[in-house]
């Protein structure tokens, strides 16, 4: 008979092997300070495996927009991670190249073996 959980963490760890990008997770966590409720930006995860990709069905090229005398650069793309990411963490993701993009995770899709979240990336050109 077939053990479903050894399946799911078999099937996890070769989603896993795939995972060539790492990722550091940053988040504003509130703290109190005398009578004022502060944020600061907390390390949640560093340099945990990821796999950055172009979204299905997206246009590879990036949207660009002139604003304010800046050039934005976004994309459409999604990562996938074994850990739960909140909307709005700040994302620090190198690739396996070395690249490194700022982005920003947007809501957190849960599969069984893993999350996908869809990902902002702004570049001021």
């Amino acid at each position: 008979m077939l053990d479903i959980n050894n399946l799911i963490e078999m099937e996890k760890q070769a989603l896993e092997a795939t995972y060539f990008d790492t990722v550091t997770v940053l988040r504003n966590e509130e703290f109190e300070d005398g009578d004022l409720t502060k944020a600061k930006r907390v390390e949640i995860l560093k340099d945990a495996k990821c796999a950055l990709s172009i979204k299905n069905g997206s246009n590879i090229n990036p949207k660009v927009e002139n604003t304010n005398d800046t050039t934005e650069i976004k994309g459409n793309y999604v990562l996938f991670i074994s850990q739960k990411l909140k909307k709005g963490d700040k994302l620090i993701i190198t690739r396996q190249d070395g690249e490194i993009i700022n982005a920003l995770a947007g809501e957190p899709s849960f599969h069984v073996t893993h999350y996908e979240i869809s990902v902002l990336i702004q570049e001021r050109a």
